[in-house]
């Protein structure tokens, strides 16, 4: 075996792990204090589909474990943020992405459309599965706002 080989893995499996370990605290945070630590759905969803056009596999699986926590601290439906992302990202992306060029432009809309399409959604799928869901919080509004903020920055 080649050690040159032997370190990256090394080096891979420590990033994964202590990717996993700041997932595990960012998102226990998060659900201990809401009003100073954002979900950051939002960035959630724009690093969902900048993993999958890129084909970064292993980023997304690590997004995957950060969402289901999220989902979880929240009590929402399992695996409702990956479904309602990839329908948004495969049926709905397009078109928006064909009308409007601007990706600055789109931030805004991406975020408010995230948390509470992401609401929309969850309600949906409660009365049709017949969960109970939580609310949409009027603090989803503050979260948008902030998040479309940071992601105008980052873009």
């Amino acid at each position: 075996m080649n050690p040159h080989t032997s370190r990256n893995n090394t080096k891979i499996f420590t990033l994964i792990a202590v990717s996993v370990l700041a997932i595990l605290l960012y998102s226990s945070l998060s659900d201990m204090f809401p009003m100073i630590l954002l979900p950051l759905l939002s960035v959630c969803f724009v690093l969902f589909c900048r993993f999958i056009d890129n084909k970064q596999l292993v980023l997304l699986m690590l997004l995957v474990i950060y969402l289901l926590f999220f989902e979880a601290g929240k009590n929402y439906p399992f695996l409702s943020t990956i479904i309602f992302f990839s329908l948004v990202y495969y049926f709905l992306m397009p078109y928006i992405q064909y009308l409007v060029r601007s990706p600055k432009i789109l931030i805004p809309f991406y975020t408010f459309g995230i948390y509470y399409g992401y609401g929309v959604f969850c309600i949906l799928i409660g009365s049709i599965v017949g969960l109970e869901t939580p609310h949409i919080p009027l603090l989803f509004l503050l979260f948008a706002t902030i998040e479309s903020l940071i992601l105008v920055f980052l873009i």
